[in-house]
């Protein structure tokens, strides 16, 4: 009997332990997922710049007014074509100062001086005086000379001098920018018959009486001012004659 009960509780214990080894354990607990990291922030995009406006186009400006010649002025002008040269004495304005007579053929002139100049020497005796300038337009170069013996011991005496002290503007070199004047009635200047030709040129104004058989002027003179109060400048040739100054060249 008792061996029947032992052996009961044993079958009892195995089946309990049997069980028990069975069970299947309970699972271990999982650590909850860490949370995600933060996305960082998108970044805001660069605003481009806003390109540039384009300067704007300088306004064209207006053209220069073309000056338009005179033809009664011109008219006048055309007539020294008759002219192949010139013997006057150029008279320096306002001062009115004379001190030579010119005779002009060509590129060349030849000045007859009022008074001569000196070339002192290293003795009394041994200077020399010039009556004579011989001026080269074109090269501008100016040589003086001693034509009269009796103001120079030796002949062919010559020293070259001032280009700039002997530059008197021609006649002709007042035709070109008078085209653009306006012609008046004319008068008589120095037993010469003229018309009068104004015009402005450098600020300035200027008035030329221009001979009417010959289209060239024989006076010309420069004003501050448009009622021709202040004169600052200008030439005067007279004794003017044309083409009777037929050798001007050098003598040696």
């Amino acid at each position: 009997m008792e061996t029947t009960q032992s052996i009961t509780l044993f079958l009892s214990m195995f089946l309990v332990f049997g069980m028990v080894a069975c069970t299947p354990a309970a699972p271990a607990e999982q650590a909850p997922p860490a949370d995600p990291a933060p996305e960082a922030p998108a970044e805001a995009p660069v605003a481009e710049p806003a390109p540039e406006a384009p300067p704007e186009a300088a306004e064209p400006e207006a053209p220069a007014e073309e000056m338009v010649a005179n033809p009664e002025v011109t008219a006048l002008t055309e007539k020294a074509v008759k002219v192949k040269s010139m013997s006057f004495n150029p008279v320096m304005l306002p001062d009115k100062s004379a001190e030579m007579t010119m005779d002009v053929n060509g590129d060349m002139a030849m000045i007859e001086l009022v008074t001569p100049l000196d070339f002192p020497g290293p003795d009394a005796n041994s200077g020399w005086s010039a009556d004579f300038i011989y001026v080269n337009l074109a090269e501008r170069t100016a040589v003086a000379y001693c034509l009269d013996l009796s103001q120079c011991k030796d002949d062919l005496l010559k020293k070259e001098v001032s280009f700039d002290d002997y530059a008197v503007p021609l006649p002709t070199e007042w035709l070109d920018n008078m085209q653009y004047g306006e012609k008046f009635s004319g008068l008589t200047f120095d037993d010469r018959k003229v018309d009068i030709v104004r015009w402005m040129e450098d600020d300035l104004y200027y008035e030329a009486y221009v001979d009417k058989f010959y289209g060239m002027p024989v006076h010309v003179a420069i004003f501050e001012d448009e009622a021709q109060e202040n004169l600052v400048g200008g030439y005067q040739y007279r004794e003017m004659a044309y083409n009777i100054a037929d050798d001007v060249t050098p003598p040696y």
